[in-house]
């Protein structure tokens, strides 16, 4: 499954994890867990490319597409963190949850690896183990 060329990494990634104003939607309300999340992401030498918009018809996005570290066009999987869990948040209540079902059997059926965690797995460290295993 290609990316469209304009959604495609940029070699020099930018201090921010990324530079091409098309691609990444900067929120200055990024979280710890997406900071650290980029921080190892780029420690494993894995490209990504964040708020990555994959269904052709609906605005849904990725938090992150990561690109297959050998074939860098070709995405190798996409991670979601999914805050909330201990606060009824969007995620896990009734319709946010439906919603997320929706979206993920999507992904999926248009061939994408979806690997989801908690801001906690990101700040734990688990993620990054998870990544380092299944990813790089």
């Amino acid at each position: 499954m290609p990316v469209p060329s304009t959604q495609l990494p940029a070699k020099a990634a930018a201090a921010d994890g990324y530079s091409d104003s098309q691609t990444y939607v900067f929120s200055p309300k990024r979280t710890d867990a997406q900071i650290l999340l980029e921080i190892h992401l780029r420690e494993l030498g894995l490209e990504f490319v964040p708020e990555f918009k994959f269904h052709p018809e609906r605005e849904w996005r990725f938090d992150y597409l990561v690109m297959d570290p050998f074939r860098k066009h070709i995405p190798n999987c996409a991670i979601e963190i999914e805050g909330g869990v201990w606060k009824q948040g969007r995620h896990t209540r009734g319709s946010g949850y439906l919603k997320d079902m929706e979206k993920y059997r999507e992904a999926a059926a248009l061939g994408y690896k979806v690997y989801r965690f908690s801001p906690q797995e990101v700040l734990n460290g688990t993620a990054l183990e998870f990544l380092r295993k299944h990813c790089s």
